[in-house]
């Protein structure tokens, strides 16, 4: 196994999302990397401006879904792609 990455589930209700990293930030990282994988076509993506994006909860599993939510919440009503 690679030393981060992630990989696309098949779930009932969209996709499941199976990542990997050394630390948490690659962990966090690669979850966007596969949320947005899912949702567009990555390669027509252009670095344009940077955004901060904040989540809190009480474990770091809440954290990984409420920063997934986050940042679903900014394509959604944003357009913007992280």
């Amino acid at each position: 196994m690679t030393r981060e990455g992630f990989r696309l589930l098949e779930h009932t209700a969209d996709f499941g999302i199976e990542a990997w990293g050394p630390d948490l930030a690659s962990l966090f990282r690669q979850g966007a990397l596969a949320l947005f994988d899912a949702a567009i076509d990555p390669s027509t993506v252009r670095e344009r401006l940077t955004e901060r994006v904040e989540a809190e909860a009480d474990d770091v599993e809440l954290l990984f879904k409420e920063w997934l939510s986050a940042l679903l919440y900014y394509f959604a009503a944003k357009g913007v792609v992280f």
